[in-house]
């Protein structure tokens, strides 16, 4: 009894403990942000059908695009169309969400382009590239994760099923680092 009653203070108060807030922001349905959120900048999924459209903080666009092909994102900067990410076409795209999002890992002022692909139910895949308003968008990280993401100043962590394990990256010289998971999580389903 001791344990659940520990567990559960743990749950319900671990976000103070850490001095963080508790925000969450739904992104490719079924992924979680936690701490610092991104922002949000466009989504392709059902009811996108052909393309999503969206503008970055430093005036680019981005394109989601569907064709028989698959699924591609571009950046189009100074009229110039970069397409940045593609996935083939699935049978399964009725499922298949994807969500860009926009966040300054290493405090440059020119954020990094996160895209969330989510295939399936539990499982999700974030690429992120770093924008440069004078060079072409270069993918510096790739990460699958489960439950959600956690974001705070350069760091991105992604826990892994609910036994206190996950992933945890550093940005750190344009470049992500593994370093050792730490478990501080609070998930909320809803």
């Amino acid at each position: 009894m001791k344990d659940n009653v520990f567990l559960l203070f743990i749950l319900l108060f671990s976000p103070a403990l850490y001095g963080q807030s508790v925000k969450k922001v739904r992104c490719a349905e079924r992924v979680v942000f936690l701490g610092k959120q991104p922002v949000f900048v466009a989504k392709w999924g059902r009811e996108t059908r052909k393309e999503g459209k969206g503008k970055l903080h430093n005036g680019d666009s981005i394109l989601i695009h569907y064709n028989q092909q698959g699924i591609e994102v571009s950046i189009i900067k100074n009229k110039t169309t970069q397409k940045i990410y593609s996935c083939e076409a699935e049978a399964e795209f009725e499922k298949f969400t994807i969500s860009v999002y926009e966040y300054d890992f290493d405090r440059d002022g020119e954020n990094e382009i996160i895209i969330v692909d989510s295939p399936e139910p539990m499982i999700f895949m974030v690429y992120v590239y770093k924008n440069s308003s004078i060079d072409v968008c270069k993918k510096v990280g790739e990460f699958e994760g489960q439950i959600g993401v956690y974001l705070n100043k350069n760091r991105i962590s992604l826990p892994v099923g609910s036994g206190g394990t996950g992933e945890e990256y550093l940005f750190i010289n344009r470049a992500f680092e593994k370093v050792k998971f730490k478990s501080r999580f609070f998930f909320i389903d809803g």
